[in-house]
């Protein structure tokens, strides 16, 4: 996805992509584009840029992806770095969201929950990464349990990086929910 502004993490995504494709022998390639829009959509962006549209072309055909899986309830990164809105994240949660993944939302069932800003998002889409062969989320921690469970269930990723604990609760979750 877009850029949530490095500045207010101790991260910098556009770094690690760098490395890991250096180590893999690769190339990274960025999208130089906010993660979320403040106003318009990211459609229009990509029709306006062809550097951003070449660019989502590219991560819509991965066959690999590796995601971070987040959690409306606990985490504020978005609101954080002024993407969106309190408000609009706590709508989104009202609807039943327990986990994103590039700022695409879902539910315990693996159901997309839109929200308010999805036409916003610039970057990939939860069927994109139905679709690859390879899909590994990273989470880890009780408040990854319910987004990794739903991530698996609709499909989202089919491998999970994480810890002992968190994958034990994802499967005591799962046979709860049965």
């Amino acid at each position: 996805m877009g850029s949530v502004g490095h500045e207010a993490l101790d991260i910098d995504y556009n770094e690690l992509a760098h490395a890991a494709a250096d180590a893999m022998g690769g190339r990274a390639y960025y999208l130089n584009a906010p993660a979320v829009l403040g106003s318009g959509t990211a459609a229009a962006l990509a029709g306006a840029n062809p550097s951003i549209d070449q660019s989502l072309s590219m991560v819509r055909d991965a066959d690999v992806y590796v995601v971070g899986v987040g959690s409306p309830a606990t985490d504020s990164l978005y609101v954080r770095t002024g993407l969106v809105t309190a408000a609009e994240l706590d709508a989104v949660a009202r609807r039943g969201a327990v986990g994103d993944i590039c700022g695409r939302f879902y539910n315990i069932r693996g159901e997309v929950c839109p929200s308010n800003f999805e036409d916003r998002v610039v970057g990939v889409r939860l069927e994109d990464l139905r679709q690859a062969p390879l899909s590994i989320g990273v989470a880890g921690g009780p408040d990854k349990v319910a987004p990794l469970l739903g991530a698996l269930r609709g499909g989202f990723i089919n491998m999970i990086v994480t810890d002992e604990n968190t994958a034990r609760q994802i499967l005591e979750l799962a046979h709860g929910d049965d």
